[in-house]
């Protein structure tokens, strides 16, 4: 689905997805990002890859288990934050 923030659409696509989902954000020149994170369900964060592509990233999920997570993606001004599911 998607997830709005201050004018910002935040898209993760396929979600659930397996080895590669792709992360879209509308206007994302003008937000800023300054990291991205990803959180299980209890909190410990895990490193996954992010490549960027014009207005979207390419998420690759490499060793990550399957389960339910948190991405967020850190502005200059906000954090911003979506559900995702690997399979």
């Amino acid at each position: 689905g998607d997830f709005h923030v201050s004018g910002f659409v935040m898209k993760v696509y396929p979600n659930p997805f397996a080895e590669t989902a792709t992360l879209q954000i509308t206007n994302v020149s003008e937000l800023r990002i300054t990291d991205f994170k990803l959180f299980d369900v209890l909190g410990q964060e895990h490193n996954i890859e992010f490549i960027r592509n014009s207005d979207r990233y390419l998420i690759r999920s490499g060793e990550l288990a399957s389960g339910v997570y948190i991405l967020q993606v850190e502005t200059e001004n906000e954090t911003i934050s979506a559900k995702i599911v690997k399979y």
